[in-house]
């Protein structure tokens, strides 16, 4: 059907969604990963959710409450904050002419420059983590301190995320090739690592922000490795380290 009529199947089953479908199939990890859950907008309100091969749905939920960040996804996060930076400079003196001006004008420069310090901070930071062993785990309660040090508390992670929205909205108004698929996918990593540690960033009243921090420490193994095979030098920072490396949240 989809060759017949020149549209794509899976666009128009999405579509289709928005029509009260009585019957709609996907892979299960669309409906447990709460980040996949809130990109394809799925309201599962007053739904009968039917699963095949339920055995696999606790490997499922381990994996989307998983998390982990690589070195070159911040090298890529930075250098879009860097390239919409510049896009924002243009943009003011009036010296930007792509069609997506009015989308990029809804970013805020200086909100801009705010969360790539803090992402530059957050990676000095990891930087410092990585150093103290190649491989291996560490006291989980560390992530916390990383957190303070850089200041990512939840309305700074909300920042963060907001911030990236907008641009992933600049970039699918640009007529022209704004950011590759790379950039866009690193954006959402980060987004997503700092997503599972945001509840635990958020006191409400009655709470304690050290029960919270014991349940996340109970629950999560923060380990880290580095990439032997990776060489970069980063030029941001006054120390960098030649390798790359992946930080985990288990």
């Amino acid at each position: 059907f989809g060759n017949e009529h020149k549209a794509c199947p899976y666009y128009m089953s999405k579509a289709l969604t928005d029509y009260n479908t009585s019957l709609t199939f996907m892979p299960y990890n669309y409906i447990l990963d709460p980040s996949i859950r809130k990109t394809l907008k799925l309201n599962l309100e007053n739904t009968i959710i039917i699963f095949d091969e339920g055995h696999n749905i606790e490997r499922v939920c381990e994996d989307s409450m998983s998390t982990e960040l690589k070195s070159e996804t911040l090298v890529l996060f930075l250098r879009a904050f860097d390239l919409v930076l510049q896009s924002l400079k243009e943009l003011k003196d009036g010296k930007y002419d792509d069609l997506n001006s009015k989308e990029l004008s809804d970013l805020d420069m200086h909100d801009v420059a705010k969360v790539k310090l803090i992402i530059c901070n957050l990676e000095e930071e990891l930087d410092r983590l990585v150093k103290k062993q190649d491989k291996g785990s560490h006291d989980t309660h560390e992530i916390f301190n990383i957190l303070h040090r850089v200041n990512l508390n939840h309305e700074h992670i909300e920042l963060v995320t907001s911030i990236c929205e907008k641009i992933n909205t600049v970039v699918m108004s640009a007529t022209t090739a704004y950011l590759s698929n790379q950039t866009i996918a690193a954006l959402s990593s980060v987004c997503s690592f700092l997503e599972i540690v945001q509840p635990f960033t958020l006191v409400k009243e009655g709470e304690t922000l050290s029960s919270k921090k014991l349940d996340f420490i109970k629950n999560y193994k923060l380990y880290t490795e580095i990439d032997k095979e990776s060489h970069y030098q980063k030029t941001w920072l006054n120390t960098s380290v030649p390798n790359g490396w992946t930080v985990y949240l288990w």
